[in-house]
């Protein structure tokens, strides 16, 4: 994933009683990613952290909880 690609991040199990970013403001969890940087966490190499700007506001998840929607040109 890259700048400028549209994504989605999945729904919470149990999203009736979670309290997270996403499910507190009923987003529809679709984002363009702003910005893309390679985050150092232990005993995990290669993490990809992307900042991305949904519709509830700009958050930062991991490539592995975003699906690709479509990809920038």
């Amino acid at each position: 994933m890259q700048v400028g690609d549209l994504v989605k991040v999945r729904e919470c199990p149990g999203a009736e009683r979670c309290t997270c970013f996403f499910c507190l403001d009923s987003s529809n969890r679709i984002g363009i990613v702003l910005n893309r940087r390679e985050h150092k966490v232990a005993n995990w190499d290669g993490a990809t952290l992307l900042t991305v700007l949904f519709d509830i506001g700009e958050w930062e998840v991991y490539t592995h909880e975003a699906e690709l929607i479509s990809a920038s040109r």
